[in-house]
């Protein structure tokens, strides 16, 4: 009967029984309701994993993280074909490219050099030959509207190409605009 208190309401080494408020008896139970089925999770080996299901987690968290990537991957390139279609950002893009790439093709931005004098000092800046751009374009120097008038133009334009080629083969052909820069 007396000195084996269980912390239950006896008082430790006295034998009398101690009073107790209902809220902590509450919350003793609660604890020791914890404690049990904790023993009985370790009884029932829940929380035991086999090889064969450890695998089988890992091969799930590899899954997971390939989805994540692949759906970041989608947003990246839907994001990348979004800018593509501004053109001012595509212009930047080409000519991010030609700088890093330095393309000599005849697809390339044609630059001019602006010099601006004003301020403490000269500052030079690369910019983009606008007049040069619109003489590539087709349509842009007063032909005739629709697309007949396109095709009349860019038929004419690679007949001259043509010719300037067979007519001054390689290295013969005098670039006067690179001459008078010079």
């Amino acid at each position: 009967s007396g000195g084996h208190g269980h912390g239950f309401g006896a008082a430790e080494g006295l034998g009398e029984p101690k009073v107790v408020a209902g809220d902590v008896w509450l919350e003793e139970v609660n604890c020791l309701q914890a404690q049990l089925q904790d023993y009985g999770k370790s009884v029932r080996m829940e929380g035991f994993q086999t090889p064969a299901s450890k695998k089988s987690v890992e091969a799930h968290r590899a899954a997971e993280e390939k989805r994540k990537k692949e759906a970041l991957r989608q947003v990246k390139l839907r994001q990348m074909a979004k800018e593509a279609q501004n053109p001012k950002r595509r212009i930047a893009l080409r000519l991010d490219e030609c700088r890093e790439f330095g393309s000599k093709t005849q697809d390339a931005v044609p630059m001019c050099s602006w010099v601006d004098y004003g301020g403490f000092a000269q500052e030079s800046l690369e910019v983009v030959d606008v007049s040069a751009m619109q003489a590539r374009c087709l349509g842009l120097s007063g032909a005739k509207g629709g697309v007949k008038g396109l095709t009349e133009e860019k038929a004419r334009a690679d007949a001259c190409r043509r010719w300037e080629k067979d007519a001054l083969p390689e290295g013969l052909a005098r670039d006067f605009v690179r001459l008078n820069k010079e």
